[in-house]
């Protein structure tokens, strides 16, 4: 009896981790935006991350070279924020970035978002931040 009970525990416990992973598997990444350096070995790439039923959308940057590309499973390796709601609306002006050389970028964004990463520096790159020139 107990072997039967422990089966099926264990069939439910498989069951609910392949639904989590499921929905997990349906966020889509939608490009804003990418933007080489000058010497066109690296490129910064903005991207909102789309929520789920108990998830909002979120904003990210990533640091790749040329060649690389975002995929859905990706999360920003630069820089991840959303609103504190949890939401954030499709206006993406909260976000912006630039290239100051060909190592150095500048990302601002607006001082109200809910920052879970802001890196400094990534794959030999300087990443500088701020939060005065964008408020809204």
């Amino acid at each position: 009896m107990k072997s039967s009970f422990c089966k099926i525990y264990v069939l439910i416990i498989l069951e609910l981790l392949q639904s989590c992973g499921d929905l997990l598997s349906d966020s889509k990444n939608i490009m804003i935006i990418e933007k080489s350096n000058s010497e066109k070995s690296h490129k910064l790439s903005f991207f909102v991350k789309e929520g789920g039923a108990t998830v909002g959308n979120s904003y990210h940057i990533s640091a790749l070279t040329v060649n690389e590309e975002i995929t859905d499973m990706d999360v920003g390796n630069v820089f991840i924020a959303d609103d504190h709601d949890g939401a954030i609306p499709d206006d993406t002006s909260r976000v912006k970035f630039r290239w100051i050389h060909n190592d150095t970028a500048t990302i601002a964004f607006d001082h109200r978002l809910r920052v879970f990463k802001m890196e400094a520096k990534i794959n030999g790159l300087i990443i500088l931040y701020d939060t005065t020139s964008l408020k809204h």
